[in-house]
């Protein structure tokens, strides 16, 4: 029961939080390699931007882009910098496995706030392959809430919030039923089933578009997420299959109990004379 009441605590307490979760999740020597090229551009240092950029991108008028970027920071040290964004993608070539890292900066000065947003792909055996470096001042945080765009309730975004709202509450209803029936023949193991969705149903807020993923789980059925600034939000419901399951066996986790409890020995057969 304890393991439980900490997980529920642990999930509860960092939803809310998006920021923490990208900074645990985006490694320190991918991080090291986006920043590397942000502050080269700081400094006015274009050979290293120049050098590893993608030969698509390297135009002739390359480094007065960069320069105009550079003329987005203000003089003068930032106040902060955060990662407001990152996502990893992988992909095979032949038999070189590279991978495409796309991070989103915050810089925070005294009166401004500017994005950048770097994007590169990245092997352990090869020099880092910039593909995209973006800059863009913001008059304010871009927080998420503030950055997101706003849903369009088609009909597609209404079925499924509304399933959303159905199997969120009947798996929270399920796991309160679960706590409170009357069995303890692996009762912790039933709560954990409960709380775990199979399969999500995805949709769009923002585009109306649905999307299906089979091989996928994810804790309480219900999730909502944004991929960064400008972005809309992306809900994923999953079919509660444990909830259900639940439902369907509870008569007999409860009358398995009740006979260990009221089970009466045999009587003894009569001894011969």
């Amino acid at each position: 029961m304890g393991l439980i009441v900490a997980v529920l605590v642990i999930l509860s307490g960092t939803s809310c939080r998006p920021r923490q979760w990208i900074g645990l999740i985006a490694d320190d020597s991918i991080e090291a390699v986006a920043i590397g090229y942000l502050d080269a551009l700081l400094a006015g240092d274009l050979d290293q931007i120049t050098r590893d950029i993608d030969s698509p991108q390297r135009s002739p008028d390359l480094p007065i882009k960069l320069l105009e970027m550079r003329q987005h920071f203000p003089n003068g040290k930032f106040l902060s910098r955060e990662l407001i964004n990152y996502q990893s993608k992988w992909r095979v070539t032949g038999s070189a496995r590279r991978a495409r890292h796309d991070l989103i900066y915050e810089y925070h000065y005294p009166d401004t706030w500017v994005v950048a947003r770097v994007v590169f792909e990245y092997s352990a055996t090869e020099t880092p392959n910039l593909k995209i470096i973006q800059v863009a001042p913001r008059s304010s945080s871009s927080s998420w809430v503030s950055m997101i765009r706003p849903p369009r309730f088609s009909p597609s975004v209404a079925i499924i919030l509304s399933l959303a709202a159905v199997v969120l509450g009947g798996i929270v209803v399920t796991f309160i039923v679960c706590l409170r029936t009357p069995f303890k023949r692996r009762k912790w193991l039933w709560a954990l089933f409960i709380l775990v969705g199979f399969g999500q149903i995805l949709v769009d807020t923002g585009s109306g578009k649905i999307g299906l993923r089979l091989l996928s789980i994810q804790i309480g059925g219900v999730s909502v997420i944004a991929n960064g600034p400008g972005t809309s939000w992306v809900w994923a419901v999953s079919f509660p299959l444990g909830a259900i399951l639940f439902w369907v066996r509870r008569r007999e986790l409860v009358a398995r109990e009740h006979r260990s409890k009221t089970y009466i020995p045999p009587l003894p057969t009569a001894l011969d004379p």
